[in-house]
Order: C-alpha cells, then structure tokens, then sequence
C-alpha cells in the first residue's frame, strides 16, 4: 500500500487527477497492481499498453486520447 500511496504522491506532482488518463507500459509484473492502485488513488483513469507496439503505434494511440 505504501508503494501505491507514493506512486499516488508522484502522480499528483504531475497534476495527474480526475480527467488525466495515465498510460501503462509494462510486461505482465508482479508491480502492476502497485500501478494501478496508485494511479486510482489520484482520480484518474488508466490505460494499458502492449509493450510489443511500434514507436509510431504509440504514439499515434497517446496522441489520440491525450494520454500523460
């Protein structure tokens, strides 16, 4: 829980909150959960990226959907 609480903290350092969606790239991680409770804890929303995705798929997908 303490983990997710400072990823929280960092988060919010970056005016991450409700209405900021939070892109996610990492392998299937035992750290995943600690991710997406901390990024819970702020209010804002999270999406998940294949980590196998093309630079230009990246992109063009954070782009689209205005992802921090």
């Amino acid at each position: 829980m303490q983990q997710s609480q400072n990823l929280a903290a960092a988060l919010q350092e970056l005016d991450c909150g409700k209405g900021t969606i939070v892109g996610h790239i990492i392998e299937n991680r035992l750290e995943n959960p600690i991710i997406l409770l901390g990024t819970m804890l702020t209010g804002a929303a999270i999406t998940c990226y294949n980590p196998h995705h093309s630079i230009g798929e990246f992109l063009v997908i954070t782009s689209i959907y205005g992802v921090l």
